[in-house]
């Protein structure tokens, strides 16, 4: 049973380490989906860049994915492609539940226990057939 994660990641970069550090360790696969400029066409603060390489090269996400948003559609569409993009990739390395998190968005690691067990114990993984 492998459960993963993905950073849904433009901002908030000033949390983005203790949220990963919060959660690394209960995530069996952990991505982010960075993208450097907003839905509107503004630049990111420096710090992410710096920040994102630091989790790269520390072993505290599995994958980096840069996207760029198509400022001709709506914000709520770019975050959305975000989260898919996010999706495809834990797919890609055979999770089994997903979720997404923003930079500043931390579980109670109590809770989090508590919700990864509930899930080995009451949810049976059912495979499809092709």
């Amino acid at each position: 049973m492998i459960f993963g994660a993905s950073y849904n990641l433009f901002n908030a970069e000033e949390h983005f380490i203790s949220s990963l550090l919060a959660h690394r360790n209960h995530f069996h696969y952990l991505n982010a989906v960075v993208q450097y400029e907003s839905n509107f066409g503004e630049s990111a603060q420096e710090e992410l860049f710096r920040i994102v390489n630091f989790a790269k090269l520390n072993g505290l996400v599995d994958e980096v994915f840069e996207y760029k948003p198509d400022l001709t559609l709506p914000p709520s569409i770019n975050e959305l492609n975000k989260r898919n993009i996010g999706l495809s990739m834990a797919k890609r390395n055979n999770v089994d539940y997903f979720t997404t998190l923003d930079a500043d968005e931390y579980y109670e690691e109590n809770q989090l226990d508590f919700a990864l067990d509930f899930i080995k114990t009451q949810i049976p993984i059912t495979t499809v057939a092709s």
